[in-house]
């Protein structure tokens, strides 16, 4: 498709000090307890947003794939914080008031 290549890295939580809140959550999801040797959980704590520099040292021989990711993030950087992205986001959740009920 003539399309360039791109570099990417699998992240699902946005700093490396996130792992364990991560593992947590998977637990939770997975109906299963942080200490169960059978759980789901991910082999390290490198599933983290990386860092440009972080991303070079990763790919080695690898530069043109990561300046054309760069060049789109470039691109979404105008929209970034009209957004509101870059910061952390947690929906509103108020609790429904519980009724008593009634005496007999």
């Amino acid at each position: 498709m003539g399309l360039p290549l791109v570099a990417t890295s699998d992240a699902h939580y946005l700093l490396k000090e996130d792992a364990e809140a991560h593992d947590i959550l998977l637990c939770i999801n997975t109906g299963r307890t942080f200490d169960d040797p059978n759980r789901m959980r991910f082999e390290n704590d490198q599933f983290y947003v990386r860092s440009p520099e972080e991303m070079y040292e990763a790919l080695p021989g690898h530069e043109e794939a990561l300046a054309t990711t760069l060049r789109i993030a470039d691109l979404v950087e105008d929209n970034y914080k009209s957004l509101n992205l870059g910061k952390r986001q947690f929906p509103s959740f108020k609790p429904p008031v519980r009724r008593r009920p009634k005496s007999i």
